[in-house]
């Protein structure tokens, strides 16, 4: 009361004796130090409601992340619980930190209730998944479905790591050989390994063609030597491709033929033209003395390649049937003759 008129204590004063002196506070969230209601932080940082007794200022509750049990200090509830975010006690939890949800007064790790969940509610739902998994609809898919060769990600289309066939381009795992055709293996840059047809100089990550040692050379090691050889070559004991006998079109060496070029014959390890074998032959297996093309003039029956007179003695080319068993048929007659009908040549008229 202030000359017979009541006035307004100051600001979180309960009561007061005059406009500048409070005897108590409205709220625990101060304490009354000389005639003044002043927060309780004032004394320590981590009180949040307070109480004073012969000029000592004692904690009741301490701020949101520490607990107060007795005497002037607040304690971290980290610090007593790695789980615990608040706490009222060292053993009563009120909030978990993230990777944990609270279940009753105790903190549970998310992975306890599904082992890919990183953080979560205390519903308990996922917030977030380990980086092998992605977040969809509450629930934590695997990199990998659908796409094997992804390993870690944020999303179906935002990957961060793949196996090593891969590597990341544009936040997606693109096949190495996409990148790179002599890549097989290889990182976000370089390669690792190459393809078949190519060999890995370490020192650069470089990939280089085998061709490199020679044009025939098909496949080879990272030493770097050649170990097979394209067509009509063989691999000699130096590791070098060097061609085969004349129409061999596969050897092992330049005087042993495995396999000859169309229109000859493998004999005694060397390639010998079908037409030599017989006359009426213009090409025949590789391996195996039967023919399946006949020289123009032949036609073939079974096994045997007949002069197209047989067809009509005026015949003079007949079509060359590789399939056994079917007969041939005249094509071109032989001068002063036309070919009619049936295939069958006719003479021509006097005046021709």
């Amino acid at each position: 009361m202030n000359g017979g008129i009541c006035t307004i204590c100051p600001n979180n004063c309960a009561t007061c004796s005059s406009i500048t002196v409070c005897t108590s506070c409205s709220a625990l969230t101060h304490y009354l130090l000389g005639g003044s209601c002043v927060p309780c932080s004032n004394s320590n940082s981590l009180f949040a409601t307070c109480s004073v007794s012969g000029g000592v200022v004692t904690p009741i509750s301490c701020v949101n992340t520490f607990y107060w049990l007795n005497g002037n200090t607040c304690t971290n509830c980290t610090v007593s619980n790695s789980a615990f975010l608040r706490c009222s006690s060292p053993t009563v939890a009120i909030a978990c930190n993230s990777g944990f949800y609270l279940l009753g007064n105790t903190c549970l790790t998310c992975a306890s209730f599904n082992s890919v969940w990183a953080t979560c509610t205390d519903a308990p739902l996922p917030l977030s998944c380990l980086n092998t998994h992605y977040l969809l609809n509450s629930t934590c898919v695997p990199c990998a479905t659908n796409q094997p060769h992804v390993i870690t990600c944020n999303s179906l289309t935002f990957h961060i790591s793949c196996q090593n066939t891969h590597a990341i381009r544009n936040n997606f795992c693109t096949l190495c050989s996409v990148i790179n055709n002599a890549w097989s293996t290889c990182n976000v840059t370089n390669a690792l390994s190459c393809n078949i047809g190519w060999y890995y100089i370490s020192s650069t990550a470089i990939c280089e063609p085998c061709s490199t040692f020679h044009p025939a050379c098909l496949t080879c090691n990272n030493v770097p030597q050649c170990l097979t050889c394209a067509d009509r070559f063989f691999l000699n004991a130096s590791q070098t491709c060097q061609p085969c006998s004349s129409n061999c079109f596969r050897c092992t060496s330049a005087t042993v033929c495995l396999i000859c070029d169309n229109g000859y014959i493998l004999a005694n390890d060397e390639c010998v033209a079908c037409d030599l074998v017989h006359h009426t032959w213009d090409e025949c297996f590789h391996t195996d003395l039967i023919p399946v093309r006949c020289e123009d003039g032949f036609y073939m029956r079974g096994r045997v390649c007949y002069t197209c007179g047989n067809l009509d003695a005026n015949c003079f080319r007949c079509n060359n049937v590789t399939s056994f068993g079917r007969l041939g048929t005249c094509t071109t007659c032989s001068t002063g003759f036309f070919l009619g009908l049936n295939a069958t040549c006719f003479a021509c008229s006097s005046n021709c």
